[in-house]
């Protein structure tokens, strides 16, 4: 996994169509992260980068 990648998704898939997807396979490693911590619902582990995913992962960093 690249951090790189999903740094990019993370700046370009909220934006984007509903849907779309950069690096699909490194985000959906990060939203299944993010669901096994209970932070992200299950239906949202799309591979997508989308508000509800950042807003996810910037609790789980303010929880560290």
């Amino acid at each position: 996994m690249s951090v790189a990648h999903v740094a990019t998704a993370a700046k370009h898939d909220p934006s984007a169509a509903q849907g779309h997807t950069t690096y699909k396979a490194e985000v959906l490693l990060v939203e299944k992260a993010l669901h096994a911590e209970g932070l992200l619902d299950q239906q949202y582990v799309d591979g997508s980068f989308g508000t509800l995913t950042k807003t996810a992962y910037a609790k789980w960093q303010r929880s560290k």
